[in-house]
């Protein structure tokens, strides 16, 4: 669930909460949680159904979106074992998940009914009450077929525990009617109903006397019922208690309404709550007729208080830390923006963030993490004033509102800059979690607010934009400017293109062909390819890197090796592949350093039938240099199963010759830098002239790329470089491009090239 989600979803429950408690009608409710419901899963054809069990037949409680033709056809269906979704649900007391209406077996006898209203999947959760009886269904409907997904049923469930709130209210509220229908009608038969009835059952007098006790629940009383009988309120209760209780009863007798009473009472089990419904009872003693009784019907609402409290701390307390969340943080950040405005005053915030925090949790856990972040905030509340308020707003940041403001900016700037000083201070000494120790650092952006009124949510964005600037020039503090939070939300913005790119088929696989001394093409680079409908071609140095902190990296290096493997498929079957041609692959350092990458690519290219000496896999060097033993085994693994391995960029990551002569590599990049510099100095000459001679030492084939001069190839060919790429040869082509280029070459691919790109 998404925090926008979160936060929809406690101001739906609060609201609920409340109109329930205002006796609201169950239609209203129900219609209110279904809409919500549906606003919040966000599908064009999501339709939402809570059905209400009347006896053993299901009734319309709400439906919202739902075809009425379909809701009247199915009003009033008796559940049973197999009657669709929501009749199978309310029957067998448990959830039923049916992902194809057209082919479950529980709709046999509907799906055509459910078809035809263009419902294709129906996820039912039973509404249990807290008694255990099944008051109904929750259900949602699908224009399309859909696996059932976590996310959603969390959400359902969610939803399911208010509407149960609701129908239960309703179903109380119906047992107190029929009881107090009894009553008129047949007073002989109160004792036996008040004695089945799940609530406490008092009557008392106009004086506050308890006249009779009935009900099921004798512990809930403040005595045992033997010595409460013919005693008053006030002989046995605190005086403001019965003091509060009598003045109910009088209200009650004297309006000669049905009255509503909420109370708090230490009772034979302990400390407990309860919602009392009283209604007067006319002639209640046939000896007395003219003296006035009240019906006192107590309910325990303990859980449900109890329920409603923790309700409201998670719309304002983070569930870890107890310290306050966003929504409570902007509550009061609103007020002290007022009150700097109206005062001329300015005031700040700090936003804080935790570097590497996925480190830690990687090492010991969620739940060693969570007792980090309590010692983290533990330790920035004892070095801040008692007045300032520190939130928690998300996994590993904070935010702290100044409670000191200034009219002087520049005197104010400075002390906020030491109070964060003071903040940062805490990190000096390593926190010890789960028997490990750890050294943390952190980075604070800091937002300032004066003169006009401005948005809390604005203010939390533009410090948290300070801190992401603060990491990216390696700073501890840094206080916002506007043209940075441009770039930053740019960024955003192209997250979220990037997240869309994959499904929208914006990726691409383009290929640069690799020529040999003599100009023979001997493989092809394949790179990859972003065409945003409206940047146009995005570089892959700006959209890699966004790629691997969104987490998907594997979906992308799926897309190449299966683009790479059927291009090798159908080159082999036209009989253009030399027996030495390969297809050079690019490996992100997230992906190789995965257990499972290896597991994944076998299963690609087994797929496709394609043998692992087709694929050259170049890995960076600084990808080796972040783990290098790690590094080594993986690299001997993937050799071992015919993969050429390559190290790309070399010379670019402060090469060491005592781990590069361990390295099992295959072939080894000059990068284009050191190319370019062939030209320009000795010294660049130099520098490839070692990396060559390198690489012969180490029996690795050496690849040049970024060749665009005839200079440089004659440099580079009169060397014995192996390979060369670059636009003097081919530009990178898409596949469309590249088909008919192939058909070009007189022969096969190593032949020599027809003309150039």
């Amino acid at each position: 669930m998404n925090e926008v989600q979160a936060e929809r979803l406690l101001d739906v429950q609060q609201t609920l909460i409340s109109q329930i408690a205002l006796g609201t009608s169950q239609k209203e409710c129900l219609e209110r949680i279904a809409s919500e419901i549906e606003y919040l899963i966000a599908l064009p054809d999501v339709f939402c159904s809570i059905l209400i069990l009347e006896g053993s037949c299901l009734k319309s409680g709400a439906a919202p979106s739902l075809d009425a033709d379909y809701c009247a056809a199915i009003e009033g269906v008796k559940i049973g074992p197999n009657v669709g979704s929501c009749g199978t649900a309310a029957f067998k007391k448990k959830s039923v998940y049916v992902s194809s209406i057209s082919t479950d077996p529980l709709w046999t006898d509907y799906k055509e009914l459910a078809l035809k209203a263009g419902l294709r999947a129906c996820w039912s959760v039973p509404i249990i009450a807290s008694y255990g009886d099944v008051l109904g269904t929750f259900a949602l409907y699908f224009g399309h077929e859909r696996d059932v997904d976590k996310e959603s049923i969390r959400l359902v469930k969610r939803f399911c525990n208010l509407a149960s709130l609701v129908m239960e209210r309703d179903v109380n509220e119906s047992k107190s009617k029929a009881l107090h229908q009894a009553l008129k009608h047949n007073s002989h038969r109160f004792e036996s109903f008040a004695q089945a009835m799940p609530d406490l059952v008092l009557i008392f007098d106009e004086d506050g006397n308890y006249a009779d006790i009935y009900g099921s629940q004798p512990d809930s009383l403040i005595l045992p019922s033997s010595l409460l009988k013919g005693r008053n309120l006030s002989d046995v209760m605190p005086p403001a208690k019965s003091m509060s209780m009598m003045n109910v009863i009088r209200q009650c007798l004297v309006e000669k309404t049905r009255t509503v009473f909420e109370y708090d009472l230490d009772v034979q089990e302990g400390p407990r709550s309860f919602e009392a419904r009283i209604s007067p009872i006319p002639h209640y003693n046939p000896d007395y007729p003219e003296r006035g009784h009240v019906i006192w019907v107590a309910t325990d609402v303990t859980e449900r208080k109890r329920a409603d409290d923790t309700i409201r701390k998670l719309s304002f307390y983070d569930a870890v830390t107890s310290l306050p969340n966003r929504r409570l943080l902007k509550e009061r950040l609103a007020l002290q923006v007022r009150k700097a405005s109206d005062r001329g005053l300015n005031g700040g915030i700090l936003y804080l963030d935790l570097n590497d925090f996925k480190r830690i949790n990687d090492t010991v856990g969620a739940s060693g993490g969570d007792l980090m972040i309590v010692e983290v905030a533990k330790r920035i509340a004892d070095e801040l004033d008692l007045r300032d308020s520190l939130a928690r707003v998300g996994g590993d940041d904070f935010v702290i509102l100044l409670d000191q403001m200034s009219p002087n900016l520049k005197a104010f700037s400075n002390s906020v800059t030491t109070a964060a000083a003071k903040v940062l201070s805490v990190f000096d000494e390593r926190f010890k979690v789960a028997d490990n120790w750890f050294r943390v650092t952190a980075r604070i952006g800091i937002s300032l607010f004066g003169h006009e009124h401005i948005a809390p949510e604005k203010l939390i964005n533009q410090a948290e934009s300070a801190m992401y600037r603060a990491k990216e020039l390696g700073e501890r503090v840094v206080f916002f400017d506007s043209s940075v939070q441009e770039a930053q939300v740019e960024r955003i913005h192209m997250e979220y293109d990037l997240e869309r790119a994959l499904e929208n088929h914006e990726i691409s696989v383009f290929y640069q062909p690799q020529v040999n001394g003599v100009g023979r093409v001997v493989g092809f680079e394949a790179l990859m390819r972003w065409q945003h409908p409206e940047r146009g071609f995005v570089s892959p140095l700006e959209f890699i890197p966004l790629a691997e902190q969104l987490g998907i990296i594997p979906e992308l290096q799926e897309l190449v090796l299966r683009h790479v493997c059927g291009l090798i498929r159908v080159l082999e079957a036209s009989k253009k592949l030399a027996p030495d041609f390969r297809v050079a692959v690019n490996i992100s350092a997230c992906q190789f350093s995965k257990d499972d990458f290896e597991t994944a690519l076998l299963d690609i290219i087994s797929g496709f039938n394609v043998p692992p000496s087709r694929l050259t896999l170049e890995i960076t060097e600084g990808t080796v240099l972040e783990n290098i033993d790690n590094a080594i085994i993986q690299m001997q693994n993937l050799q071992s199963l015919g993969f050429d391995m390559s190290i790309d960029d070399f010379g670019t990551g402060y090469s060491s010759l005592a781990y590069l002569q361990k390295l099992p590599v295959n072939e080894i990049k000059i990068d284009k830098s050191f190319v370019d510099d062939i030209e320009l100095s000795d010294t660049g000459r130099s520098i490839v002239d070692v990396i060559i001679y390198l690489s012969r030492q180490l029996g690795c084939r050496v690849v040049a790329e970024g060749v665009e001069k005839d200079s440089q190839t004659e440099y580079l060919v009169g060397k014995s470089v192996d390979v060369l790429q670059g636009y003097h040869f081919a530009r990178p082509m898409p596949i469309e491009t590249l088909m008919p280029w192939i058909d070009e070459q007189p022969t096969s691919i190593e032949t020599p090239l027809a003309k150039r790109a």
